[in-house]
């Protein structure tokens, strides 16, 4: 009966749930998402923010690697201060000034020129971007000792992954939301 109905389960019988707390936080932002009606910047922050939330936490779930909440959010946090740094002029002037990764001016330039302009200007620099909290995170775990090591630093590839979404939630919701809509 439990199963059908986990409302009317004990307490202690809902609390286990894996679906409780995404469905708390479902609900919440609805209700929000209602009172936004008529300020479309506040609508947009909240769907964006509910949609990032709830990807990385798919991915956290699935990774099944337990990462502390501060440095994840910090880690999101570092990409976005890259972002809007000087960091983000010496990126642009490198990859799209010293690299071959321009952007055309004309829509005339061949599928190839543009293939590969897209590949330095935009996917080479973003991916690099985003990499750099990770190295952060890696240098920092090297220096630290036991147990703060294994926690902060990148140790496996579930380290990376988790680490790496992180940052590309930060550079989706400024840079995505900020530039595009």
């Amino acid at each position: 009966f439990s199963q059908l109905f986990p409302i009317l389960s004990t307490g202690r019988d809902l609390t286990r749930k894996a679906y409780l707390i995404p469905g708390i936080v479902t609900v919440s932002f609805v209700v929000l998402m209602f009172v936004s009606i008529g300020r479309p910047e506040f609508f947009n922050m909240l769907l964006s923010a509910y949609i990032a939330g709830i990807a990385y936490y798919l991915v956290y779930q699935l990774c099944g690697k337990q990462k502390p909440w501060w440095l994840l959010l910090s880690t999101g946090l570092t990409t976005v201060l890259l972002l809007i740094s000087p960091v983000l002029t010496l990126f642009l002037w490198f990859f799209r000034g010293v690299l071959p990764g321009g952007i055309p001016e004309t829509n005339s330039a061949g599928f190839l020129t543009t293939l590969m302009q897209m590949f330095f200007g935009a996917g080479l620099m973003e991916e690099l971007l985003k990499a750099i909290p990770v190295l952060l995170a890696y240098g920092l775990g090297r220096r630290l000792r036991s147990p703060y090591r294994e926690q902060v630093g990148v140790w496996e590839p579930l380290d990376g992954i988790l680490l790496g979404t992180a940052s590309a939630v930060g550079f989706t919701l400024l840079e995505t939301l900020g530039q595009y809509v």
